[in-house]
């Protein structure tokens, strides 16, 4: 079986890639063609192809709270993300990014979270606009 070094690029992710693969054969960090496999059994043909978390809608509801933090807990910035984000839409998923922000905005007051004591808060502003958003 044909071996790929690290310096390859054979992932197309540059030198090690995402998670840096490491498989050990005779002391090197090579890996084989049956690692370069993995993203096909998962689902995804090719390493070029965009990750099912790119267009998650958690991932731009996470990115609106980073809008709002940003804006000093301004959350007209992270609404009028999700607004241009997911259109006409954005009226069908609001109750699910409701529910979402309401989880969030807990974050900060759990033990061991209190890293998330930012971005709760910007959850919070951005759950009050949100709740109060009408067309």
């Amino acid at each position: 079986m044909p071996e790929i070094s690290p310096n390859n690029d054979s992932f197309g992710r540059g030198k090690w890639g995402r998670g840096s693969l490491s498989c050990r054969k005779l002391g090197k960090r090579v890996c084989s063609v049956e690692a370069v496999r993995i993203p096909t059994r998962r689902g995804r043909s090719t390493s070029h192809a965009a990750h099912p978390f790119a267009s998650a809608p958690l991932r731009h509801l996470l990115f609106a709270i980073r809008e709002t933090a940003a804006a000093d807990n301004s959350p007209e910035p992270g609404r009028q993300y999700l607004r241009d984000t997911f259109g006409q839409g954005y009226w069908n998923v609001r109750e699910r990014f409701i529910s979402l922000l309401e989880w969030l905005a807990q974050l900060g007051n759990a033990a061991g979270m209190e890293e998330w004591h930012k971005g709760s808060e910007a959850a919070r502003f951005l759950l009050g606009r949100l709740r109060n958003d009408h067309a």
